[in-house]
């Protein structure tokens, strides 16, 4: 996404097609940097869980680390051959994960912008990615309809996640880090092990893309938000679907 607010909520940044990010304040309203670099398009972009740092990503095949304090870009990370879709600090905030039109994935570091690893075993675009609560493992997902669970220390690939029968779109995983949730273009969502890899539960009853997804603070449910304008909530446990939120008249995008 580029559009994101920093832990404390006090700033605000933004990523557009003009080429630029900007970090505004989130109680003024005030412009409080532009950053300037990227050659193409911001297409993402994410504060440091400190709140110190600002990671965004783009059409011009970089990642880059802006100091929000001060606006300075502090690292340009170069290594993709395509463009940059998804990024993600670890909750320590020392590494960060890209994906890529590349059908990559990379982790940096995000004190040096030195790369640690390149993930490959996608064979078409990552669209999706995010870290394990302990900063342990990355999960990415991607059009190949395959999500895949990595050692976010060694880069080694634990397990592929195979069943889906489109592009996985999003993927989570759950508070206590033993579960990985996943939306895709074929309508399901699907709850899986990270221990394992095993699939837990298929979440049928959605008519269009599965958009988004996200866990409760306890890890017991699961909401999700699909282009067939609905938001539904489901058991973690049982794979049970508990409601369905109707209301909306277009696509439910965010969560």
């Amino acid at each position: 996404q580029s559009l994101a607010f920093s832990s404390a909520g006090d700033k605000l940044a933004t990523g557009s097609g003009d080429k630029t990010a900007r970090i505004w304040s989130a109680e003024t309203g005030e412009q409080q940097h532009v950053l300037c670099g990227h050659r193409n398009s911001v297409l993402c972009l994410a504060f440091s869980p400190a709140g110190d740092k600002l990671a965004t990503s783009g059409e011009d095949k970089t990642a880059r680390i802006w100091s929000a304090e001060t606006g300075e870009q502090q690292h340009a990370l170069c290594g993709h051959r395509n463009s940059v879709l998804c990024l993600a600090f670890s909750p320590s905030g020392d590494k960060l994960a890209t994906g890529s039109c590349d059908d990559t994935a990379r982790i940096w570091s995000a004190q040096t912008g030195e790369q640690q690893h390149a993930l490959c075993g996608h064979t078409d675009f990552v669209l999706c990615l995010a870290f394990s609560p302990a900063g342990d493992r990355l999960a990415t997902g991607s059009e190949d309809k395959v999500a895949r669970i990595w050692n976010a220390k060694t880069g080694e690939q634990q397990h592929a996640l195979c069943g889906h029968d489109d592009f996985v779109r999003c993927l989570v995983f759950s508070p206590a880090g033993d579960k990985v949730a996943t939306g895709s273009v074929d309508c399901t969502a699907r709850i899986w092990s990270a221990e394992t890899g095993e699939q837990h539960h298929v979440l049928y009853s959605h008519t269009g893309f599965v958009e988004c997804l996200v866990f409760s603070p306890a890890g017991d449910k699961l909401a999700t938000g699909s282009f067939d304008d609905t938001a539904r909530v489901w058991s973690t446990e049982t794979g049970e679907q508990q409601h369905v939120f109707y209301g909306h008249e277009h696509h439910v995008l965010c969560l």
